[in-house]
């Protein structure tokens, strides 16, 4: 036994425009993809410059902070944002290491703080759904 009887269709106007204009979509989105990644590292690396310069994570010189980027590689769904550090002893701090004393010097993990931080992982969230919410728009655009 089905539901109580509810009806209805729908029609399409012009819906050679709106197929045309759907085919579009996947262009969109790829730039979009393309753009949030691009937008997400300069924002993960700027916050990670801006954490290793305060606080505990200070370093006199400034060269790791100086050192940090981001670069993408690939496209579309195969993006990928990369965020680095250059000096060579970035993954020391990172990771905690020996001293010439044998002590431990304790691990900075300064990207995975960063990259845990909710107001973060947020703002890399509206980078992704502000580019899907463009393509969308893209494509009433050409309706």
């Amino acid at each position: 036994m089905g539901s109580p009887g509810f009806k209805s269709k729908v029609v399409v106007v012009n819906g050679k425009r709106v197929t045309a204009a759907f085919r579009n979509f996947p262009r969109y989105i790829g730039q979009g993809i393309d753009d949030a990644v691009e937008n997400a590292g300069l924002f993960v690396a700027g916050e990670t410059r801006r954490h290793v310069s305060s606080g505990y994570f200070k370093h006199p010189t400034g060269r790791l902070k100086n050192s940090i980027r981001s670069k993408t590689k690939g496209s579309g769904k195969n993006a990928s944002g990369i965020v680095t550090a250059s000096v060579k002893y970035a993954v020391f701090v990172h990771e905690g290491h020996r001293d010439r004393g044998g002590g431990m010097v304790q691990a900075k993990p300064f990207f995975k703080e960063v990259i845990k931080d909710q107001m973060v992982i947020d703002r890399i969230e509206r980078f992704f759904t502000g580019e899907m919410q463009n393509a969308c728009n893209k494509v009433s655009r050409s309706v």
